[in-house]
């Protein structure tokens, strides 16, 4: 298991309008350079579900940030190649379904990624 502390700092989204545009530009263009058109295309993959799989298992299915839960998501803290090949998988955060819409959505409920 790793450092709650940490984790909570790494999860954290920043909610800066262009800071979240730039990440989510970033990973389209990394998704459409290893052959997927659209990150919905690259989420249905054989792909992601080996590397949600891996992930899922290395927290043994227990949430990374409270503890406390069953982890049912994993959330991706960065979107480098590695990380969507699937190489590395320290980006990678497997939460229960409160943590990740914590870190999802702001306090009115609407999604962080403004697309």
């Amino acid at each position: 298991m790793r450092d709650t502390k940490y984790i909570r700092r790494a999860i954290n989204v920043p909610r800066d309008t262009d800071c979240v545009h730039m990440a989510y530009g970033n990973r389209d263009s990394r998704l459409k350079s290893i052959g997927f058109r659209t990150y919905r295309e690259y989420l249905n993959s054989d792909l992601w579900g080996k590397i949600r799989s891996a992930a899922l298992r290395r927290s043994n299915g227990l949430c990374e940030a409270c503890g406390a839960r069953e982890a049912t998501c994993v959330h991706h803290s960065n979107y480098s190649r590695a990380t969507l090949e699937g190489r590395s998988l320290e980006a990678l955060w497997s939460l229960c379904q409160g943590c990740h819409r914590f870190v999802e959505f702001d306090k009115m409920g609407s999604k962080v990624n403004l697309r």
